[in-house]
């Protein structure tokens, strides 16, 4: 955050806001996020409207569009820190520098509090993963099977292939 002088701020209170960029360049600031959300990170949204938010200490988060930063309902709290959020096949996925790493909520899209989340199968509980993309080479099967990751901590792009099991 910057202020008129050119300093850089970085407060519980200061204002954040959610952005949200359609198609034709159109850009809605309206959404805004908790004051609290020290290090807003990420945010997603499958259709415009339903909006899910990452941080640095506060938790995965969703919202609607045009919601006042008061309202949000925390999905989950555990980890604390969270990196990104993806939408992939109507399932939400998360990256955290903090265990379980990289994660999966059950259950489609959440849009309410505490949810449960599933665990990549053979990714490490280790690194800092920050962005990842998915992507499908087995079309025969709907879920992804090729993840590149970013991870901060190695300073790394890593390329992982599920093979049916892990």
């Amino acid at each position: 955050n910057r202020t008129p002088n050119g300093s850089t701020t970085f407060s519980g209170s200061t204002q954040r806001t959610i952005a949200i960029v359609t198609a034709d360049g159109a850009i809605n600031t309206g959404t805004g996020a908790r004051p609290n959300t020290f290090a807003p990170f990420c945010a997603v949204t499958d259709n415009g409207r339903n909006i899910w938010q990452t941080s640095n200490g506060s938790g995965l988060k969703y919202k609607t569009e045009n919601s006042p930063n008061t309202l949000d309902t925390t999905l989950l709290s555990t980890p604390a820190n969270y990196s990104s959020v993806y939408i992939y096949n109507d399932e939400l996925y998360f990256t955290s520098p903090e265990s379980p790493r990289i994660g999966k909520l059950v259950g489609g899209l959440p849009y309410k509090s505490n949810q449960t989340f599933t665990t990549l199968p053979g990714y490490p509980d280790a690194g800092s993963p920050t962005q990842l993309i998915f992507l499908d080479n087995d079309t025969s099967n709907p879920q992804p099977d090729l993840l590149y990751v970013t991870d901060y901590a190695a300073n790394s792009l890593q390329k992982w292939v599920f093979d049916g099991t892990n």
